[in-house]
């Protein structure tokens, strides 16, 4: 019975390091701009519970329907993809946005790290 406790820490070891791991790197947050202020950008993920206000990097790489464009060109509506860094350094550094006309969503495919 006591190596069956031993078992149990072990894995919640593992599960709890692998969580560490995978919340260090940079993550991808799907959804709809709702705002944007200075290199400020609020997006409202698809599901609609979930609202994040990020920093845009000055060197973040931003296209709008396939071209590249400023943070200033995002709209009301569009949908975006984007590259949020690690918790120690919360910057957007990509963003793939697409009008609300030309797309219903975007393909939740993972973005490359530029």
């Amino acid at each position: 019975m006591r190596f069956w406790h031993l078992g149990l820490l072990l894995v919640e070891g593992a599960v709890s390091l692998t969580c560490t791991a995978l919340e260090s790197g940079p993550k991808q947050v799907c959804g709809t701009v709702v705002g944007t202020l200075n290199d400020t950008l609020v997006v409202r993920e698809f599901d609609q519970r979930t609202s994040h206000t990020d920093r845009v990097s000055r060197s973040a790489v931003i296209t709008r329907d396939g071209r590249p464009a400023k943070l200033a060109d995002l709209k009301l509506g569009d949908s975006v993809q984007m590259l949020v860094g690690s918790p120690q350094r919360p910057l957007v550094t990509k963003i793939v946005a697409t009008t609300a006309q030309h797309s219903t969503r975007p393909s939740p495919r993972r973005l490359q790290q530029h």
